[in-house]
């Protein structure tokens, strides 16, 4: 992960963000991140003996050595507004994850979660600013990084709506 080179916050808020569980800082700063460890073995900490190029308090490895560190990944609250429960953020394509869009919601996450519950949807997806997207299935496309959803929502900037080609979606609750 290039972005993070030297630079231990950074490095390990990016493997966050992808959602792996470990990160390697090696050679003054490569970050490395991933979900397993330990394939080549452990080796004494003496030999992990340089320091980050951004961050001389950090030890970032040696050549061809790893600092390890897994990653505790901590739950962000999500406030509900009709007893919705967020489900992160996913990849969009052509041929649409949610396929059914609901103009009328657009820009406003409590309208658009109103309009789904009526037309009886599971699920709801905010996109690029407020498209209001719904369906029963979803994640075809995949997920990704919560970084990736990073546009405020058009009539509601303390919610995010996703961003181009990206849904934030929501699992819509019903009362049986």
């Amino acid at each position: 992960m290039r972005a993070g080179y030297g630079n231990p916050s950074k490095c390990f808020k990016m493997a966050m963000d992808a959602g792996y569980q470990y990160v390697g800082m090696q050679y003054r700063g490569e970050c490395w991140g991933g979900n397993s460890m330990g394939k080549h073995g452990k080796r004494p900490d003496s030999e992990c003996n340089m320091r980050c190029k951004h961050d001389n308090s950090r030890m970032c490895g040696a050549g061809w050595r790893n600092n390890i560190f897994k990653l505790v990944v901590t739950e962000k609250s999500y406030k509900s507004i009709v007893g919705e429960s967020s489900e992160g953020c996913y990849k969009d394509a052509g041929n649409r994850d949610l396929p059914n869009l609901l103009k009328a919601g657009y820009g406003n996450p409590t309208k658009c979660f109103t309009l789904a519950m009526q037309g009886n949807y599971k699920y709801v997806g905010m996109q690029y600013r407020g498209e209001c997207w719904a369906g029963n299935s979803m994640g075809k496309h995949g997920k990704r990084p919560d970084s990736e959803c990073n546009m405020k929502c058009k009539h509601d900037n303390s919610r995010m709506c996703g961003a181009g080609w990206r849904n934030n979606i929501f699992k819509l609750v019903w009362k049986e």
